[in-house]
């Protein structure tokens, strides 16, 4: 295992990609308390995919990956 070589030497993450587990996180800390109806869930559900479908190289990957490799795609 190589240790640190020098300060700042790390690679920068790219701030729009995040672990879904901290989108997930948040949408609970936004959200967590709120009883919604089943249509309400619908409709942000649908909203999410809608905006996702603009994204062509999410639709692509959907469409030559299996459903494990495309949740595992660092541009989901």
């Amino acid at each position: 295992m190589k240790g640190i070589s020098a300060a700042g030497t790390g690679t920068r993450k790219d701030p729009k990609y995040v672990p879904l587990g901290v989108v997930i996180d948040k949408m609970n800390d936004l959200f967590g308390a709120e009883s919604f109806t089943e249509s309400q869930v619908r409709e942000f559900v649908q909203g999410l995919v809608d905006t996702l479908l603009t994204y062509p190289d999410l639709v692509n990957q959907t469409k030559v990956n299996s459903k494990k490799q495309f949740m595992e795609s660092q541009d989901f």
